[in-house]
């Protein structure tokens, strides 16, 4: 979608970039710093929703995103309801 709406400005070539990707099936992306191609059925059998990534300018909740290395939170499927 970006790239489209570079492209149609008059640039020729528009390349991406990602810090990370956690899914290898979500997002494409030209370059790649790093790909931790996690499964979801995996994460689900250990009853992990998901991973919250944060440091090296990415935040949780405005804190942490002047962290020099990536941290990640555990979203369990029995906390994401809120209790």
């Amino acid at each position: 979608m970006l790239t489209k709406y570079v492209q149609e400005r008059g640039y020729g070539t528009v390349k991406s970039a990602a810090l990370l990707r956690k899914y290898s099936e979500v997002g494409r992306a030209d370059f790649i710093g790093f790909d931790l191609q996690l499964s979801r059925d995996e994460m689900a059998r250990k009853g992990i929703d998901d991973y919250w990534l944060f440091g090296y300018g990415m935040d949780y909740d405005d804190y942490y995103r002047h962290l020099d290395y990536i941290g990640w939170l555990e979203i369990r499927s029995d906390e994401s309801d809120g209790n």
